[in-house]
């Protein structure tokens, strides 16, 4: 709505305020639609939707295909012409270097305490970089895997995740590096509590502090584990011998309410597949794998069922932005569909459930789906509605 509109609105509520506080009863169905509008205009009106249409707006203006959200005033676009990643910021201006040039980039993530990391198109090969603010970039330092998740590589508690000469190590935002040694085959970005999880190359597993507290032990005197996730949400599954079990940062066990015992994930209803991995905990839910099947767990150890009853799927991502994807097998294809945390599906305004060709997990309120095989993929958010960047959606947005 713009000025006008919402005005106009208001008045009309304030002049029906009797059909919302006290309805006659051959007023009820007036109530009811008035109350239905009040809805309609009140998840309109959200700043969930303001900020879809700013950024559609913006990409209208700049010739832009893609606008995300913004962290420290710049958000990752992508330019329609070249498909080139820029930074804008929400007055039109592009990210620029110190020759006053437009930085364009391969790939960028966002901004995070004022560094981001971005793929630069000049390298040979391209190698992933640590852009400042300023424009230029951090000591020269690049890391030299090609990692195709740049988030994993963004500033957490003043640290990144770097590599260098084929081993991992850690960037501080001052342009320092830390060696963790030789011991360890993979690392991860310090997480809840400042832990970062580490696979040793005897293949076990611990959590280092970055902030001086050394190895994590449990509450039993374990700082190895045969398996781990990161910490996420304040929960990491760790696995003991043929277990899995759910640890805070302190490093105290999960405990069920109803009699304090220590919740343990093994068989359970899965029966006879093992639970073979669980990952890290996204919007209260671990996703977990068991045999040729995919389930969410809770650390109290209740497991996710979607609306119709079922535990068990073919295949799911994690949860996103409230909402997971579950593959369905049909026929000889594949369709995905997108479920939120209480296990309903995502449908659309007729009440049709919404399937797809191909999505993507919701990221900074949108998803990229593919409505039919073959169709273009298109950004679609989590009401369900198709968001056409640079052109013109407000009435899909009103709708």
């Amino acid at each position: 709505m713009n000025c006008q509109e919402l005005t106009t609105f208001l008045q009309k509520v304030l002049d029906n305020r009797g059909l919302i506080f006290e309805p006659k009863d051959e007023e009820l169905e007036e109530a009811f639609a008035l109350k239905e509008e009040i809805e309609r205009a009140a998840e309109d009106e959200s700043l969930y939707n303001q900020n879809i249409r700013s950024r559609v707006k913006l990409s209208q203006e700049l010739n832009l295909s893609y606008v995300g959200d913004f962290y420290d005033d710049w958000a990752v676009a992508i330019r329609k012409e070249s498909k080139r990643t820029v930074f804008v910021d929400k007055y039109g201006n592009f990210f620029k270097g110190p020759d006053d040039e437009v930085l364009e980039f391969e790939e960028a993530d966002r901004f995070s305490g004022g560094i981001a990391a971005v793929l630069v198109i000049s390298d040979d090969p391209a190698k992933i970089r640590f852009l400042k603010k300023d424009g230029t970039f951090l000591n020269g330092f690049y890391c030299q895997s090609q990692d195709s998740d740049l988030s994993r590589h963004r500033f957490s508690l003043g640290f990144a995740l770097g590599s260098e000469d084929n081993k991992s190590i850690y960037v501080k935002s001052d342009g320092t590096t830390i060696d963790i040694g030789g011991n360890y085959e993979t690392a991860n970005p310090p997480s809840d509590g400042a832990w970062a999880l580490m696979k040793e190359r005897t293949g076990l597993y611990e959590f280092h502090s970055f902030l001086g507290k050394g190895r994590l032990m449990t509450e039993f005197g374990n700082d190895t584990f045969d398996d781990a996730a990161q910490f996420s949400e304040g929960f990491a599954p760790i696995k003991i011998n043929d277990d899995w079990i759910f640890i805070n940062t302190e490093g105290k066990f999960c405990r069920r309410k109803e009699d304090n015992t220590i919740v343990q994930i093994h068989r359970s209803f899965w029966n006879p597949q093992r639970i073979a991995k669980i990952e890290s905990r996204h919007n209260g839910w671990f996703r977990f794998t068991a045999g040729a099947l995919y389930g969410f767990v809770k650390e109290d150890g209740s497991f996710f069922q979607d609306e119709a009853g079922s535990r068990r799927f073919v295949w799911t991502s994690n949860f996103s932005e409230g909402f997971a994807i579950i593959r369905f097998n049909v026929g000889d294809h594949a369709i995905f569909r997108y479920i939120d945390i209480a296990g309903k599906y995502l449908r659309d305004e007729d009440g049709k459930m919404l399937e797809f060709t191909h999505a993507q997990n919701f990221n900074e309120g949108l998803a990229l789906v593919q409505q039919t095989a073959g169709a273009e993929a298109v950004w679609m958010d989590r009401q369900g509605r198709i968001i056409e960047f640079g052109k013109n959606i407000s009435d899909k947005l009103n709708a």
